[in-house]
């Protein structure tokens, strides 16, 4: 990929690492983010580096209130985009953080080093992308209960993002509300791990308990869901398309 590379949708598949964002006069690049992409599905997850020591407990709840909105500060969401010649509109079905208050929108570029380079358009900022996973990379839109998201799936790796439809979401009780109880705010989950033959085991996830454990199993076409609560108890569910 070129300077004079043409941006579509078939170029945008497959997993992509960001390098770095800029965003006023600051460069920043230790948030752990991935975007992962399979026809006009995408998810999202974005981990920060000053995650909280978990090793000496067992779940969320037995976490202070200090780490646990340390650990609300990570973003993940979920949904479609639109491609409008350059420009790529991340249409945000469920999100980590709550309703969303702008529009995700930015213009896509390629560097003379083959990077894409996506620049704000209702927001002051510059990201740059690798792949690092081509195609070819499928996706499911599932529901879970009351939950929905999105399942995208190569050979080797996997993104899930699930949570409260947006749609369904009450604008005053969003996940950015600090009021928001914390078991409500992590039943929503974002997660991108690698396959063990059937099993999927997450190597980043909101919920750090997830972590190198199996999230996802492979059963005669369907996806089973391993989840674990804000209390540590865990549960399966099978994602219905």
């Amino acid at each position: 990929m070129s300077l004079s590379t043409p941006i579509s949708e078939n170029i945008l598949q497959g997993v992509w690492r960001r390098d770095w964002i800029e965003a006023n006069g600051q460069r920043s690049d230790t948030t752990q983010v991935l975007w992962s992409q399979a026809g006009n599905l995408f998810v999202n997850i974005r981990i920060p580096p000053d995650r909280p020591d978990i090793s000496r407990h067992s779940c969320l709840a037995n976490l202070s209130e200090s780490d646990l909105y340390l650990l609300r500060t990570a973003e993940g969401f979920a949904g479609h985009t639109t491609l409008e010649e350059s420009v790529c509109t991340w249409h945000r079905e469920t999100n980590w953080q709550g309703p969303p208050t702008d529009i995700d929108a930015g213009t896509l570029s390629f560097d003379d080093k083959g990077a894409l380079i996506e620049t704000g358009i209702h927001a002051d900022y510059a990201e740059r992308w690798q792949k690092i996973i081509d195609s070819p990379v499928t996706a499911i839109r599932f529901t879970a209960n009351d939950l929905q998201g999105n399942l995208i799936v190569s050979d080797n790796h996997f993104a899930m993002g699930v949570g409260v439809p947006i749609s369904g979401v009450d604008n005053t009780l969003g996940n950015n509300d600090s009021a928001t109880p914390h078991a409500q705010f992590f039943r929503s989950e974002y997660v991108y791990g690698h396959w063990e033959g059937g099993n999927g085991i997450a190597d980043l996830h909101t919920n750090p308990f997830c972590e190198n454990t199996i999230v996802l199993t492979k059963l005669s076409g369907q996806y089973v869901w391993h989840s674990i609560d804000f209390h540590g108890n865990s549960a399966t569910t099978t994602l219905q398309p």
